[in-house]
């Protein structure tokens, strides 16, 4: 399919829909392709085990109806539309649950994106996930703008929902309607549309306008050209297990690079997350993106092997669960703490102000204070 696509030198749009079963699935768009929508149907959910990897150098805007693991090889992407109206069709909310996580994933290979645009029931699915995303940090770095739907108040959002989306973007903003440039909305490609489309290859001669890109803030790392953050964390790597990229493929310097990028992505976050927060999806979920670098000639064997002692170290026992419990306990008890501390200190103020500082003083003291000191 790659070879047909690069021949359609002048596609500005697609749209392909996933549905054979594929360990890794390498999409080389056409050069001038400026906005892609991709399909997964939920049926062909579990055939998708591998990685979706996107090569399109011009690539603006990118569509997904459906949750499936990708990564747009490109700096920046304009705008991301994630859709999943109508995905789980008339599947019960308890079942779906177990696929919300999966989102996560999804993200961590679009966070690129400076606009990112949710439908009511992709919001909603991650708002139910807040307990899981207290603990992961933000996969969007150059976000500007995040849209919400209509039926969705920003005022129902969780905190970790909302740290989540913003937090690696300060600046970022939700908002209603996305800002025009030159009387045209960013958003030149609508999710809505996207899940009645043909699932077919479509495609226009249609230009649509792509606002200009940013520099991109990239480093060089054995030739390849990686996000400038990660250059340190790959030596490290290098230092520390040198086995690391011993049989890592250079042929395609393109895919290599984006393997590279998810890697430090995913080692980040994995870095960052509580061992008590942990649980046995996420334990699967990081195993499923670490076999995935695994096939692609990365040696992931010290960090396989260190997901295995989690799981054991987890799961084998509650001790951790009981450990965390006490933690938790203490922290409960300094709050408690600083708020009476707090209330003490307001307490003798008012003491201050009612007997002087003589009251004060014997208020916190004993009966015979002061009697017997010297002048």
């Amino acid at each position: 399919m790659s070879d047909n696509l690069a021949a359609l030198v002048n596609l500005k749009n697609l749209t392909l829909s996933l549905t054979s079963k594929h360990r890794e699935t390498f999409i080389s768009c056409p050069p001038q392709l400026l906005n892609l929508s991709i399909k997964a149907s939920f049926w062909s959910y579990n055939c998708i085990s591998g990685n979706v990897v996107v090569s399109a150098p011009k690539l603006c805007n990118f569509i997904a109806f459906g949750i499936f693991p990708v990564t747009a090889g490109v700096p920046e992407l304009e705008n991301v539309n994630i859709s999943l109206q109508g995905w789980f069709e008339n599947m019960l909310l308890t079942s779906r649950e177990q696929f919300y996580r999966r989102l996560t994933i999804m993200l961590l290979g679009l966070g690129n994106a400076k606009n990112l645009t949710f439908d009511l029931e992709s919001i909603e699915a991650l708002n139910k996930i807040s307990k899981v995303l207290v603990s992961l940090p933000s996969p969007f770095g150059k976000l500007k703008y995040v849209k919400l739907p209509r039926g969705f108040e920003e005022s129902s959002m969780s905190s970790a929902l909302r740290n989540y989306l913003l937090g690696g973007s300060p600046n970022a903003t939700f908002v209603t309607e996305l800002p025009q440039i030159n009387g045209v909305e960013d958003s030149v490609v609508d999710a809505n549309r996207v899940s009645h489309t043909d699932p077919s290859i479509e495609g226009t001669d249609k230009d649509q306008a792509c606002s200009s890109r940013g520099e991109r803030d990239s480093g060089l790392w054995r030739s390849h050209e990686v996000n400038s953050e990660f250059v340190g964390l790959l030596d490290r790597i290098m230092h520390k297990y040198p086995k690391t990229f011993e049989h890592f493929t250079t042929k395609n310097k393109k895919l290599c690079t984006m393997n590279l990028n998810m890697l430090c992505n995913s080692l980040n976050d994995f870095f960052k997350i509580p061992v008590a927060n942990v649980d046995t999806e996420m334990i699967g979920e990081y195993r499923e993106v670490f076999s995935y670098l695994q096939f692609q000639g990365i040696n992931l064997s010290w960090v396989l092997d260190r997901l295995n002692y989690l799981e054991h170290l987890r799961f084998s026992k509650p001790l951790i669960s009981e450990l965390h419990s006490i933690d938790c306990r203490i922290d409960n008890a300094k709050t408690k703490l600083h708020e009476l501390q707090a209330l003490r200190v307001d307490k003798l103020s008012e003491i201050d102000k009612a007997f002087g500082t003589r009251g004060t003083n014997l208020a916190a003291g004993f009966m015979g204070d002061d009697l017997l000191a010297s002048p």
